[in-house]
């Protein structure tokens, strides 16, 4: 594999308290897009999924889940059983975070199945598992040896972001950052203040990784470099009975530019790296931030994040979309009415673009519904007067180049009406050797875009 011919591709966590949302569920038809254009192009893809044991808002549901206020228990099972329609005995099953956790995340993989999305199944894993803890614990003893793992002024312990030389570092790495959406880098950069050692690391509550006489480490401070341990997944395999510890110490020495290797498993992960594309949220840039900190400091340049895909915001009826706050439109319920087709056009529809906020309109549904039947219509046409032709070459129409830069550049619904109503209208009565071409040109962008559509 040439570093130049792969795709690494990144996205946050799965946090399973609830069911997807369509705004977390852009997140990943963004890195599916671009992965399956990756494809399209000969190159190598690793695209990692994972679910976040970490936090409290897990602990605090269960608490009120069977609190012993009946208020306050009904409301909370009310949420579960009419809102995220979570089957009543599953939710009176819910008595501890685990179980709660492994249910979200079953439904979450088969959502995002059924929805098309592309990602490394095979690899999945959940991070209590014990060589994430060991990988978290490997990560802080790095912070320490750097000298930034400090008491603040609270005298919790705390990352020294504060610390002049590291800040200048990072800054200047935040500014060479490349947005697929330039107009939200200042906003990303200008929380680049808000990050400061006053934030502790560890908690007394909650699940996560154990740190320090058994207390939990923050999630927001345990998964900044988790593609590093996407990787080690991924290649496991090679592992020649290593111990954990020295494979990550070894990773870590080999990204900080203190040594080579010869370890088999070390190689693999370091030959993917860096990440080439991230894709997340827009309320995730102090996180961003924080992520930026981390590479500055652990590792040498050419292993930092080349590129980041921000998505907007969605919202409903002017509410902020939130599944755990019941103002959310949810993956499964748009699956479930519309099937995987819908759903995807469904969600590249928001705002024009994944970058945008939008406001979720089901007016929507109604031109997706009316554009879908219309091509079916069309291909059927376009399959009857190819059937008996030989289609060998792999020529498409003069609009290829254009299409194609809006479709690297994001804009999918775009490239939806280019491809499903205006190559129509423009080649309806073109000639036989045209339409050989119109279809190959329809068939190379819905295997992206609408891979479950066969032309």
């Amino acid at each position: 594999m040439k570093k130049n011919n792969k795709l690494l591709i990144s996205v946050p966590y799965i946090y399973p308290v609830c069911p997807l949302s369509i705004d977390h569920a852009k997140i990943m038809l963004v890195a599916d897009i671009n992965a399956r254009i990756a494809r399209a192009e000969g190159k190598d893809v690793c695209f990692p999924i994972a679910s976040h044991y970490s936090g409290v808002t897990a602990e605090n549901t269960i608490n009120n889940l069977n609190s012993n206020n009946k208020e306050v228990r009904n409301k909370e099972r009310d949420k579960f059983i009419k809102g995220y329609k979570t089957p009543r005995k599953v939710v009176e099953n819910f008595n501890n975070p685990e179980k709660l956790l492994d249910y979200y995340t079953a439904q979450t993989l088969l959502d995002l199945k059924r929805l098309d999305i592309s990602c490394d199944y095979v690899n999945f894993y959940k991070t209590n598992e014990e060589d994430y803890e060991i990988f978290v614990r490997t990560i802080f003893n790095c912070y320490e040896k750097k000298g930034m793992l400090i008491k603040n002024s609270k005298d919790e312990l705390a990352l020294n972001y504060d610390d002049e030389t590291w800040k200048k570092q990072t800054k200047n790495n935040l500014e060479q950052l490349i947005f697929i959406s330039p107009s939200l880098r200042n906003n990303i950069i200008s929380s680049f203040e808000n990050i400061r050692s006053d934030w502790g690391i560890l908690r007394n509550y909650g699940i996560g990784v154990r740190y320090r006489d058994n207390y939990v480490i923050d999630p927001m401070f345990d998964s900044e470099l988790f593609v590093i341990y996407d990787l080690y997944k991924k290649f496991k395999y090679l592992n020649n009975d290593e111990k954990k510890e020295d494979i990550f110490n070894e990773i870590f020495e080999v990204l900080g530019g203190n040594k080579k290797t010869t370890i088999p498993i070390v190689e693999a992960v370091v030959k993917w790296l860096p990440t080439d594309l991230f894709v997340c949220e827009e309320h995730l840039k102090n996180w961003i931030i924080k992520k930026t900190f981390s590479e500055s400091l652990l590792f040498k340049k050419k292993y930092y994040t080349n590129k980041y895909f921000i998505t907007g915001m969605g919202y409903v009826n002017g509410e902020r979309m939130s599944s755990s706050r019941g103002t959310a439109v949810l993956l499964k319920d748009l699956l479930d009415e519309y099937g995987s087709n819908v759903a995807r056009m469904i969600i590249m529809f928001t705002g024009g673009h994944p970058s945008k906020m939008y406001n979720y309109t089901e007016e929507n549904i109604k031109i997706i519904n009316k554009m879908l039947k219309e091509f079916y219509d069309y291909v059927v046409f376009l399959n009857s007067q190819l059937l008996n032709v030989e289609c060998n070459n792999n020529d498409f129409v003069e609009e290829f180049d254009k299409i194609y830069q809006e479709l690297k550049d994001g804009f999918y619904q775009q490239v939806l009406v280019d491809v499903m109503k205006n190559l129509k209208k423009k080649y309806s009565n073109a000639e036989m050797e045209i339409l050989i071409k119109v279809r190959n040109t329809l068939k190379y962008f819905m295997n992206i875009l609408l891979p479950n559509i066969k032309i």
